[in-house]
């Protein structure tokens, strides 16, 4: 117990500055471990039983359960809205929030986002619905429900840690998921909101469900889980991905035992992963081409459709954040604190009622976390800074596992020094936790961190506007960028779903490129540059380009060429940042 309140003073100084948090930082971890092998925090006791009237018995009541709830989720709730109120309204937070807000377009106008983007159609299914429903433009109904995100993670945390370990768990884990972890809020910041809903919900509920069947192994949580777990890949690919895995690991490691021992529960497990992986394939079956893959692999040609190519695109290109970066999305508390409750978790000595699917749960949490870590260790997973986010939900699990054995361990001591070191413990851990809440609103409260998260300059706010009230059809074709807002941000505000416009760097990099691949996207690029051509004249056809956009200060495009040739383009639109041009023949 000294070695951990020393371990909380250490981090709470890093965290102040003092020291610096990425040196310390394995320092802290070894010592936090060390602190977790007292017997006394192998316990999580609950104390004497309750009588009526009791303080114990008031404590349990639900005025005090949900009362402590509703406050975490109010500081949910304004740690999500207060920055993008202040600063970003009517706009949501994020660059991501355009290529949704198109493909919302898409899904009103066609049914399919297929040529705009290899993509789930899970999310933008959703706000197609919820548009027709509530009457607003895709992307002003963003800017009203983006935040709201944020409390589906702490909801789903509350769930799974109180199935495990009782409500004080449950909203602690609330707490740390929705007030003290970055990486969600880094989705939010950056409108991943696939992410928050597949990955940081979705999954979460999933896990949650598989506990329950290890619990009761009856048709209704088998149904649950199949029904939660084949809904992820619908949202996202990474969810996916880890999910998958989780799955995988437990039926190969542990349904074996229960094919044994607890052949009901295997047997249940089996006919629900069974179900959930027929759903899983008819929902990804044409957003992945899966059929072309199937027939790919099995005559051993080249062509394995648009899915694998993707895969392909993905896999190896993007390089892992350094270990340090894990301290800002995970948090220092919270990194520190899950150390320590993976440890709890694996010398726990309490009694379950089901011991079996006690151990399954716990096994079940800690091959999660730890697919994740190494997700984020390495670049063949494809997408290591999503990983890295990812790993904050089972480590604020852990953590609440921590701090609930933490604050709670005074309760059983009698022994002066023993109870005034526990109590100067947990006094430390509540304030370094505190300390990360504050600085996390502090930051909340602020414009977004990256200038392209932030809400479109005046004069590219005010063309946009100006491309939707003069909508009527077509397409459009933009500069990649206008300042710091992309192609797709011209499109979103005005209405259309194409052209897309990529700069030439990032075409040849053949990373996320659309599923019609590069050719459509150096037309645009011819475009933009030639305005007087053949080539020129059977793209604006092809495509029924109605204006062609330009930020003025974009490098090396010829607008005042445009503007000279007054016998193919007028001049439909001109601010001090950007002008439009539209093509006579349109």
């Amino acid at each position: 117990l000294v070695v951990m309140v020393v371990a909380s003073v250490v981090a709470l100084t890093s965290m102040w500055g003092v020291v610096e948090g990425a040196r310390v930082a394995p320092l802290v971890a070894l010592l936090v471990l060390l602190g977790g092998v007292a017997h006394l925090l192998t316990q999580i006791p609950r104390g004497h039983e309750a009588t009526e009237g009791s303080p114990r018995a008031l404590y349990d009541s639900p005025v005090v359960h949900y009362g402590l709830l509703s406050v975490v989720l109010g500081l949910v709730l304004a740690r999500g809205y207060l920055g993008p109120v202040r600063h970003d309204w009517p706009y949501a937070r994020g660059v991501d929030i355009y290529e949704h807000t198109v493909m919302t377009d898409m899904m009103l106008s066609q049914g399919t986002t297929e040529s705009f983007m290899l993509y789930p159609p899970g999310l933008h299914l959703l706000m197609a619905l919820l548009s027709r429903v509530s009457g607003l433009e895709p992307l002003e109904l963003f800017a009203v429900l983006a935040p709201l995100l944020l409390l589906l993670t702490s909801l789903a945390c509350y769930t799974l840690a109180r199935r495990m370990w009782g409500w004080e768990a449950g909203v602690a884990a609330a707490f740390f998921s929705g007030v003290v972890l970055v990486g969600n809020f880094h989705h939010l910041s950056e409108a991943r909101f696939p992410n928050l809903i597949g990955g940081q919900f979705l999954l979460i509920m999933a896990i949650a469900a598989l506990f329950a069947v290890y619990a009761s192994p009856t048709i209704r949580p088998g149904l649950l889980l199949a029904i939660l777990g084949s809904s992820v890949v619908l949202h996202h690919q990474v969810g996916s991905f880890t999910l998958a895995q989780v799955l995988f690991l437990v039926t190969v490691l542990l349904v074996p035992y229960l094919l044994v021992y607890e052949r009901r529960k295997a047997l249940a497990l089996l006919a629900s992963f069974a179900l959930l992986g027929v759903l899983a394939v008819v929902y990804a079956w044409d957003t992945y081409d899966l059929g072309s893959l199937v027939v790919g692999l099995l005559s051993g040609g080249d062509e394995t459709g648009r899915g694998a190519d993707a895969v392909g695109m993905a896999l190896g290109t993007k390089l892992p954040y350094p270990f340090e970066h894990l301290l800002l999305t995970a948090t220092q508390p919270l990194l520190w604190l899950g150390l320590l409750g993976a440890l709890l978790l694996l010398v726990d000595g309490r009694r379950s009622p089901d011991a079996v699917a006690d151990v399954l749960a716990r096994s079940t949490l800690l091959f999660w976390g730890l697919l994740l870590f190494i997700g984020s260790r390495t670049n063949l997973s494809g997408f290591p800074d999503r990983f890295e986010r990812d790993l904050g939900i089972p480590l604020a699990l852990l953590a609440a596992l921590a701090f609930i054995a933490v604050v709670r361990s005074p309760q059983s001591l009698r022994e002066p020094v023993t109870l005034a070191t526990t109590i100067v413990a947990a006094v430390a851990v509540t304030t370094l936790l505190g300390a990360q809440a504050l600085q996390n609103f502090e930051a909340a409260d602020g414009p977004a961190g990256r200038p392209k998260d932030r809400p479109p300059p005046p004069p590219v706010a005010a063309a946009g506007e100006w491309l939707r009230e003069n909508n009527s059809g077509g397409n459009i074709v933009a500069t990649p960028y206008l300042n710091y807002v992309p192609s797709r941000g011209m499109l979103a505000m005005g209405g259309y779903t194409g052209m897309q416009s990529y700069d030439i760097p990032r075409i040849e990099r053949a990373r996320d490129l659309p599923p019609f691949g590069a050719g459509p996207l150096m037309d645009a690029q011819w475009v933009l540059h030639n305005p007087d051509s053949d080539r020129t004249e059977r793209i604006i056809e092809e495509n029924d380009l109605r204006y062609i956009v330009f930020h003025k200060r974009y490098p090396g495009m010829p607008w005042p060429d445009f503007k000279e040739r007054n016998d193919l383009y007028r001049t439909a639109y001109e601010n001090e940042g950007v002008i439009i041009f539209s093509p006579r023949s349109t």
